[in-house]
């Protein structure tokens, strides 16, 4: 039993993107089929489905940004318990504890590190997490 998710992809494509909150439904694995004109291969390679997460622990921010609108320091986390998939840490402001309204702060930060800087005079502005 299969579905398809999406269209056929041109030949070139090496990305797929699955949509926030697509349903796994029953299904356990994701598998690839290559397509030529006359057809498509029977087996493809398939992968299992991981949906899982972690989350670091004990954030904290110490400002060192004297100015009430603005911050500036280090924000430091502590890695999660289960760390077996993470590869990079993305940081992000935002408007709630949801994460609506967020803005991602500098890039990717590399698993390993727990560390990453906040400019000195960021403003603030709307965000409150």
């Amino acid at each position: 039993n299969r579905s398809q998710i999406g269209p056929s992809l041109p030949i070139g494509t090496e990305l797929a993107t699955l949509l926030p909150e697509q349903p796994m439904g029953m299904y356990q694995y994701i598998v690839i089929y290559t397509m030529s004109s006359l057809l498509e291969v029977t087996t493809p390679v398939s992968f299992d489905i991981s949906d899982t997460f972690s989350l670091v622990t004990n954030v904290d921010l110490i400002d060192k940004d004297l100015d009430p609108e603005d911050l500036g320091g280090q924000i430091t986390w502590e890695r999660p318990s289960d760390y077996t998939i993470i590869t990079h840490y993305i940081t992000y402001f935002a408007n709630d504890t949801a994460g609506g309204g967020r803005s991602q702060l500098g890039s990717y930060v590399p698993f390993g590190t727990n560390t990453i800087t906040v400019p000195i005079d960021f403003t603030l502005g709307e965000f409150t997490h």
